[in-house]
């Protein structure tokens, strides 16, 4: 392969380490990669297409365009985890080569900037670490690129309709994978046209015509499922995914509620190493005496829509995610006016992020935090040796000029992620593979043995368990009336410690998370004092060895 091939496509193979070494080093992490598993599961057992289920009830929290993708893999493949997992990260890539795509339409003049942007992309940590996440934020953001592609392309009045008709498609689309806020996404940058383009200002009245038939195109697509949904799954299903959903979480959010500017100190993380790389900031100051449409295009954007980011009341980081094109465009944009980067103090900060972050993978393993979970013992040591040894990497390197350097830090950026999502993932995949306790009760389940867990479930057994029906939830209060009106049902509790060596045991023990897992037998519960297993096992001792050895047995 030439070396214009590795400039031009090299992030291709970037992309396919990232995904491949995800495989291998951890399965669908719970809550919520399971849980949209289980989700499609649930109406796949059900054959019923329309409205989502999770554990047997209607699931109001997401729309279904991805729980149809992975239903249409299965319907070709057959039912297993393999396609789900890829699906979402075949969208990353389609974003990225539309990122290259609408880099080419902004700035033609400049084809650096279409080589710069897809690696801007690729080597921004938090986007690296979410290209093989099972998640609704990365087919969001292809959604988002291809109606910006077409809201670009509606200044060409020859075929502006034709481009608002696919501004509306992809709106629709956006609103049957992460519901409304597909329309922020792109809200900005299409009424602010008259601002970037000439032809927009020229023709306001054809402009906002074309904005308002695209954004009617993409309500009536998402209409077209809600509505039909909400009349079969009920009014109470019907109201909330017509407006709480949306509504609650903007205004006053009921998950994940946080202040004005939480974002405010994850954004160098999230977009390591570019934010933490000097030339960068030089390059987008000096950007300011070079603003073209294209640079007008993204900046209306990104800026707006990251402050609103910042006033709706629900944040998460994956929440930024379709963001993160308009910044590497906007970089590549910048960055390909330079020629000279400066000394080498300009790669002292993402050097020492990567140090330090290696010498903390190192010591984890010897610090003893209560709040550190268990796994973390098990972390080998060689991962926090490569990560340092990455960041020794970007010091040593004598980069001068921008063309040699930011192809090569976004490589040892993806090189970095790689080594933290295996050394992370290695050490915590006991804990956080739901399959053994899956399959556990689904063996229960074919005996037609009662389950309850207690607390919150999820979901997150019903897709590994292939389970046909649903678990029921209870809380502490009716754990003890339960048991005894089952004495042959088990339940699922979690607790901080083991449970001792001496007494009665759970039929299965696994790690969860930071947390153990087990399932007892009602029958052994109700014979302990006061029915408070929970209690019992917060007591904590030391994991007898029989249940080390061989933590799962046969129902």
């Amino acid at each position: 392969m030439t070396e214009s091939f590795w400039i031009k496509r090299g992030w291709t193979l970037g992309w396919a380490a990232l995904v491949l070494v995800s495989y291998v080093v951890r399965t669908p992490v719970p809550i919520d990669e399971t849980r949209y598993l289980s989700v499609a599961w649930d109406m796949w057992q059900r054959g019923d297409f329309l409205v989502p289920y999770l554990n047997g009830a209607t699931y109001s929290h997401k729309p279904p365009l991805m729980f149809w993708l992975f239903q249409l893999g299965w319907a070709v493949f057959g039912v297993d985890s393999w396609w789900p997992r890829l699906v979402a990260p075949l969208f990353v890539l389609a974003a990225m080569y539309l990122t290259v795509r609408l880099a080419r339409r902004l700035w033609p003049e400049r084809p650096e900037a279409a080589v710069y942007a897809p690696w801007l992309l690729a080597g921004s940590f938090y986007w690296a670490f979410y290209t093989s996440a099972t998640m609704f934020d990365m087919i969001l953001a292809a959604f988002v690129l291809l109606a910006l592609c077409g809201i670009w392309a509606a200044q060409d009045g020859r075929r502006a309709w034709a481009a608002w008709l696919l501004v509306g498609v992809a709106c629709g689309l956006g609103m049957l994978t992460k519901g409304p806020v597909m329309l922020l996404h792109i809200a900005f940058a299409a009424l602010l046209g008259p601002w970037w383009s000439m032809q927009a200002r020229r023709h306001a009245w054809r402009w906002y015509a074309g904005v308002l038939l695209s954004v009617t195109i993409g309500v009536v697509i998402a209409l077209s499922w809600a509505l039909a949904a909400g009349h079969r799954g009920g009014p109470a299903y019907e109201e909330a995914i017509l407006w709480h959903q949306t509504a609650d979480r903007m205004v006053r959010s009921f998950a994940h509620r946080r202040n004005f500017f939480w974002y405010l100190p994850l954004l160098p993380i999230m977009l390591f190493p570019w934010l933490m790389w000097p030339p960068l900031y030089r390059a987008l100051i000096r950007l300011r005496g070079d603003v073209d449409a294209g640079t007008r295009f993204c900046i209306a954007w990104a800026v707006p829509t990251l402050l609103a980011f910042f006033f709706i009341s629900g944040k998460q980081p994956h929440y930024l995610l379709p963001l993160f094109p308009a910044f590497a465009l906007l970089s590549a944009r910048a960055l390909g006016r330079e020629t000279y980067i400066g000394p080498r103090w300009a790669q002292l900060l993402p050097a020492l992020f990567l140090i330090c972050g290696g010498l903390v993978m190192l010591s984890m393993p010897l610090i003893r935090l209560d709040a550190l979970p268990g796994w973390v013992d098990e972390i080998y040591p060689l991962w926090g040796v490569l990560l340092a040894a990455l960041g020794a990497l970007v010091w040593m390197r004598p980069w001068t000029r921008v063309v040699d350097a930011v192809v090569p830090l976004a490589v040892i950026s993806i090189a970095a992620t790689v080594v933290f999502v295996a050394g992370i993932f290695q050490a915590a995949r006991p804990a956080y593979d739901v399959t053994p306790a899956a399959r556990y009760l689904s063996k229960l389940q074919q005996r037609g043995i009662p389950i309850a867990h207690v607390g919150t479930y999820n979901g997150q057994f019903q897709f590994f368990g292939r389970l046909r029906h649903p678990i029921l939830q209870i809380d502490d209060q009716k754990l003890e009336q339960w048991a005894r009106q089952n004495p042959e049902g088990r339940v699922i509790l979690y607790s901080s410690d083991p449970p001792p060596s001496t007494g009665p045991r759970p039929e299965f023990l696994q790690r969860y998370q930071g947390d153990w897992l087990a399932i007892w037998s009602a029958k052994v519960l109700c014979a302990m004092p006061a029915c408070s297993p929970g209690g019992f096992l917060r007591q904590g001792a030391a994991l007898p060895d029989s249940l080390r050895q061989d933590p799962f047995s046969e129902p």
